[in-house]
């Protein structure tokens, strides 16, 4: 039983010696750890498949499309996969608002336009 733990602890990083002379209460630090790379690895896979099928899809749209169409574009930068800093938030709430504003002028001037026409329309019947 313990020949096979060691087998183990020694695919993992951990001495021979370690293993039957070292502190067993730090075995558990090995283990946790290759834990921890096994689960970064498989994220790893993961966004390695994403970006695949990101590829793909962008390369069957373009094959497929009809003649006209907006050609679909590969992302231009990697995916983000840690938080925002805080300044990094207070652009992209920027950016937001901008964005925000944008549209609701835009609805204004087509209101406006719209509402014009309207008078204009009402105008010239009467």
């Amino acid at each position: 039983m313990l020949d096979k733990q060691c087998a183990y602890y020694m695919m993992i990083g951990v001495s021979y010696d370690e293993f039957w002379y070292g502190d067993y209460s730090k075995l558990k630090y090995f283990r946790e750890l290759h834990n921890l790379e096994i689960e970064r690895k498989n994220q790893e896979l993961w966004m390695q498949g994403l970006y695949f099928y990101e590829a793909i899809c962008c390369a069957l749209e373009n094959a497929f499309a009809k003649s006209g169409t907006p050609r679909k574009k590969y992302p231009e930068k990697p995916h983000r996969i840690t938080p925002l800093s805080e300044d990094e938030k207070k652009i992209e709430q920027k950016k937001q608002v901008e964005s925000f504003r944008n549209q609701l002028m835009a609805l204004d001037r087509r209101f406006t336009a719209k509402h014009k026409q309207e008078q204009s329309q009402s105008q010239g019947g009467v």
